[in-house]
């Protein structure tokens, strides 16, 4: 008795650890989200408000459970029990990632009039479905590739239309909003290009059709042109706005005349209209959104003089531009905003210009000169790659990326300067096969240069000036072609060339002979020619290997006139933050010993050979670099002044915009009495106010540009941005 006793408790307790597990979050939900499934369908109940929500996917976070598919003929009720409970059927909606699984085989569905929400579900075997009567909102997604569907009348209680609610619906042909309809998201009608039928409801104070076009009411905003359009399509006078793929894929369109007052035109608003050719832009409109021509065959000269803001691949792909007028104003050239422009032969890129972006001019196949101007300080990966008619390209002296394969496949390029700004170079003129000129100008900080960007033959250099040290692997020990090189005075020790059989002549413009071993020239002959400055021939046959070149020829000294930084002043607010100060020497190739780096207060902040600055401590030091016999100098002022570590959730609650400024800066989520404090990089006060409530706004147009420091501090926080 004992035994069946002890039996049976231990089959309670195993019974209790197991519902315990079952009912844990590792293996199902927890008892207060219960799930029934009655006459085949799955239901999530809201005990407390007396409503269920039809699921397509019940258990998805239990092992071994699967998800519950509909089929064939589906007719959800009104009402269903569940612990003698009646709950009203009020939503639609998936709680598993693919829900096409578990829908796509319906081929009719009969919904409830209690239904108000219909969640993202692809019924894609239905034709037709009258909604609900009750139906308050159309979620994202709602009939998303619902290719079968043909027709289908919005009920007039619903307000709301998700993000891409109708798109891929390839059949639909026709669609009716109802009276309530106030908000239609993005892309609704993406790729339905069957649509050729849209009516709204003459009650309806949101939306309008006119002449089978969707506008907002006002006609302020074109949402949606059907595309069976063809010919040439004239958008209202009163638009303002063209929305998101208003016109895309209109294929038959060949021109669409845009009225004077249109401010903006949306991502995607003609994509894909393969017969547009003619493009006017009026002088109002300030913003063009990504993507908005692509594929666009657009002809002759594009001017954007007037336009603020440009979005990524604006005009990718279209091949029939000739030319491009770009704003002067411009800060940044968005990510492959012309690649594939196959008929650009021309492009000037305004001086404002910071960054060009991915693929910005890629495949611009007949492009043949552009100048990086001197603001641009990043050319980002594939930015020019596939140029191969390209012959001539200046690089601006700030640039400090060049991104991988930036210029791949230039195949006419033919000679290179590097500026002494660029920090590194990754593959970035990778089968530039006909460069036969390169320099790497003159510079005090070491350039980073990774793979085969011109190695191994990659190109046939002939010429090739090394003006600062390499670091990375050896990248002109190889090159077949090399018959004349030059080395420049910060060049301290000599790069490997030893296989660069058919080197005859070594230029070097320094004072002092850059250290070299015997095995630098292991297989140049030495009995090429070595040239060097007269006031240093001495001191050339005095030192190893240069002696043992057969013939040493001399040429005048070129003496410095000037010696600048690229900042004269700047402030460290970290203690890891490093300043790397470029030092450059006027004129160029110019003849000296050498730089020489000091710091006039190591306390506070020292400097390395290469002119590294590092911060020890709060205070101010002046860096100086001079050249090694001190004819001359320059100075740049370091203020060390640590800015406190700002919690995210501090941060958050402030909101700085926009950066970069133009006229008006907007700080908002700031506190009554909180300060605010803007200073140059010389740590020279430039404004400063208090706020007295959520939001403040600067005027900035005054101001010289540059970088600053905006300081917001109260007694909780202080936030620092750049």
């Amino acid at each position: 008795m004992m035994s069946a006793r002890r039996f049976t408790m231990k089959k309670v307790v195993a019974l209790l650890i197991l519902s315990m597990l079952y009912m844990s979050p590792s293996f199902g939900y927890p008892p207060e989200y219960p799930y029934y499934q009655s006459d085949n369908i799955m239901y999530y109940v809201f005990e407390s408000e007396k409503t269920a929500n039809v699921v397509t996917y019940y258990m998805e976070f239990r092992v071994g459970w699967r998800p519950f598919v509909y089929r064939d003929a589906v007719t959800i009720p009104e009402t269903i029990t569940y612990n003698r409970q009646v709950f009203r059927v009020t939503s639609f909606s998936s709680s598993y990632p693919d829900y096409y699984s578990c829908v796509s085989k319906i081929t009719s569905l009969e919904l409830p009039n209690t239904l108000s929400s219909l969640g993202s579900l692809a019924y894609s075997r239905i034709k037709s479905i009258d909604l609900p009567e009750a139906l308050l909102g159309i979620s994202d997604y709602g009939f998303y590739g619902c290719y079968s569907l043909r027709d289908l009348v919005i009920p007039d209680k619903v307000k709301t239309i998700g993000n891409y609610a109708f798109a891929n619906c390839i059949g639909l042909t026709h669609v009716h909003l109802g009276k309530s309809v106030e908000t239609i998201g993005e892309n609704v009608f993406l790729n339905s290009d069957s649509l050729t039928s849209i009516t709204v409801d003459e009650e309806n104070p949101y939306f309008m059709v006119d002449d089978g076009v969707l506008y907002s009411k006002d006609k302020r905003e074109l949402l949606y042109c059907p595309k069976n359009f063809s010919g040439i399509y004239r958008v209202a006078e009163e638009v303002k706005r063209i929305g998101k793929s208003a016109f895309r894929n209109c294929n038959q369109l060949t021109e669409i005349v845009l009225p004077e007052g249109l401010e903006v035109i949306g991502d995607t608003a003609f994509y894909g209209c393969t017969q547009l050719k003619q493009i006017s832009l009026p002088k109002s409109v300030s913003q063009i959104g990504a993507y908005a021509y692509k594929g666009c065959p657009l002809q002759g000269t594009l001017d954007l003089m007037n336009i603020k803001d440009i979005g990524e691949g604006a005009f990718e792909g279209c091949t029939g531009l000739t030319s491009v007028v770009l704003p002067e104003n411009l800060l940044r050239i968005e990510a492959s905003l012309f690649q594939g422009c196959t008929g650009l032969t021309v492009v000037n890129i305004p001086q404002c210009v910071t960054t060009i972006g991915t693929s910005a001019f890629a495949s611009c196949s007949r492009l043949q000169s552009v100048a990086i101007p001197d603001e641009v300080e990043r050319i980002e990966d594939y930015a020019f790659k596939g140029c191969s008619n390209m012959k001539h390209l200046a690089i601006g002296n700030s640039v400090k990326k060049i991104g991988v394969e930036a210029f791949g496949e230039c195949r006419r390029l033919k000679s290179l300067s590097i500026p002494a700004s660029v920090d590194s170079i990754l593959s970035s003129f990778v089968d530039c096969d006909s460069v036969s000129s390169l320099e790497l100008k003159d510079g005090n900080r070491p350039i980073l240069i990774e793979g085969k960007c011109f190695n191994g033959g990659n190109m046939m250099i002939d010429t090739l000036y090394i003006g600062r040290k390499i670091s990375g692997v050896p990248q002109f020990n190889e090159c077949a072609y090399l018959s004349t090189l030059t080395v420049g005075s910060m060049i301290l020790t000599m790069q490997d060339v030893s296989g660069c059989k058919n080197l005859s002549k070594v230029i070097c413009l320094g004072a002092t002979p850059p250290e070299a071993t015997m095995t630098t020239f292991s297989t140049v002959t030495l009995d090429g020619t070595l040239v060097v400055p007269a006031s240093a021939e001495e001191v050339y046959r005095r030192t190893a290997p240069w002696r043992f070149f057969y013939t040493i020829e001399t040429f005048p000294d070129v003496a410095p006139t000037k010696l600048i930084l690229d900042t004269e002043s700047y402030q460290i607010t970290r203690e890891d933050e490093a300043l790397s100060l470029l030092a450059t020497v006027y004129p160029e190739h110019a003849t000296f010993s050498g730089l020489r780096w000091t710091s006039s207060n190591e306390m506070v902040a020292t400097v390395s050979e290469t002119g590294i600055v590092h911060s020890n401590k709060e205070g101010e030091a002046d860096i100086t670099v001079s050249l090694n016999d001190g004819a001359l100098t320059a100075t740049c002022h370091v203020s060390v002044h640590y800015v406190d570590a700002v919690e995210e959730h501090e941060a958050d609650q402030v909101s700085i915009y926009p950066n970069p400024v133009d006229d008006m800066l907007h700080i908002e989520g700031v506190t009554t009495g909180t300060s605010i404090t803007l200073y140059d990089m010389t740590g020279r006060l430039v404004l400063s106010d208090r706020a007295y409530g959520g939001a403040m706004t600067f005027d900035m147009s005054a101001l010289k540009r540059g970088v600053y420091l905006c300081r917001i501090q109260n007694r909780t926080y202080k936030i620092v941005k750049r």
